[in-house]
């Protein structure tokens, strides 16, 4: 949705999205599990109600505790599942495997060639490097997931310190399995040049 927002610069664009990518994370992944709530408007007739915020502390005092062990299982799959995932990069490797197979396909190689030049989305050397990968790391969204995630930590980290451990393993995960996808795997979007 950011990109039809005509941001000025990238930086706009990937706050925006970080952003919108957090208050849904927050909202379906901390908060409404803490109220007991499936859905966002029975969580805003909560706000709203004439007892309003009081009885939202309430509810969340109540279940603090009680939610320990969905917060925990979350951050453990998180940190296994997620980030096996995230390494295996499915989507990325699917839409390049497309392209290729698209790009080497002789009988409509020419036709092929001169749209993808007009759409200036191959390299003039493209015989020899195949179609340009336009799949970039989605860096708004990476952030506002471990803002979550932190948040989840910290929050539950004085009350069992087993996720703290677990916390600790995501992040060192998620630090390794990032650089390597944004150094090797996912191609430069733009150039930073200071």
């Amino acid at each position: 949705m950011s990109e039809y927002l005509f941001f000025e610069t990238k930086y706009e664009k990937d706050k925006s999205k970080m952003n919108k990518y957090f208050f849904y994370l927050l909202m379906n992944s901390f908060i409404m599990p803490l109220l007991n709530q499936s859905e966002l408007f029975s969580v805003f007739n909560l706000l709203f109600s004439h007892e309003g915020v009081g009885k939202i502390q309430n509810l969340m005092n109540d279940n603090l505790i009680k939610k320990n062990s969905l917060f925990l299982r979350y951050v453990v799959t998180c940190t296994f599942i997620s980030q096996c995932m995230v390494l295996l990069d499915l989507p990325h490797w699917f839409s390049n495997w497309m392209a290729h197979k698209t790009f080497d396909n002789k009988r409509s190689l020419d036709n092929l060639e001169k749209e993808l030049r007009q759409k200036g989305l191959i390299d003039e050397d493209s015989k020899k490097k195949g179609p340009k990968d336009v799949y970039y790391f989605d860096i708004g969204y990476n952030i506002a997931f471990n803002q979550i995630i932190y948040i989840m930590v910290f929050t539950y980290g004085l009350i069992s310190p087993l996720i703290l451990l677990i916390g600790c393993t995501y992040f060192s995960f998620k630090y390794f399995i990032d650089k390597y996808n944004l150094t090797v795997v996912y191609p430069k979007e733009y150039e930073g040049n200071g």
